[in-house]
């Protein structure tokens, strides 16, 4: 005699996390997975600067030139200005905006992102630290 057939319940259009919470074991399986994931992770504390981090040769002025395009994108959003506006009210051309938003900064020195800030009436103030590099080893 063959056993009564379970009565098959339609989970059509359910999410997997649906299903795992009406069987009560949602927050176990999301805990196990949390906890495979940070097993596979090795944490490294970084030096501040992820341009020196990657080997970048000129790291400082890369990370100097990036914060700069972040505080000018900023303003952008802050003041919701379009490449086309932020043209119009600085003088600086609209393909200069958007290449900093898209992060291509090649094209910019400092004082040309400062100069960009300014015209975005923005004062710009510069803290300089200046600290050895770790000690190489010497041959």
């Amino acid at each position: 005699m063959m056993a009564p057939s379970k009565r098959r319940v339609d989970h059509s259009g359910s999410t997997l996390d649906s299903l795992l919470e009406e069987d009560g074991i949602l927050a176990e399986v999301e805990a196990a997975a949390a906890k495979r994931v940070r097993d596979r992770i090795a944490i490294v504390k970084g030096s501040g600067n992820v341009f020196r981090d990657f080997g970048h040769p000129n790291a400082d002025l890369e990370q100097l030139k990036a914060i700069l395009a972040a505080k000018i994108i900023g303003v952008l959003d802050d003041q919701e200005i379009s490449v086309r506006r932020a043209q119009a009210a600085t003088g600086i051309a609209a393909a200069d905006f958007s290449r900093i938003r898209n992060a291509q900064l090649d094209r910019f020195t400092v004082d040309r992102l400062m100069t960009i800030l300014n015209r975005l009436d923005q004062r710009v103030k510069v803290r300089v630290s200046v600290q050895p590099f770790a000690k190489l080893a010497r041959a």
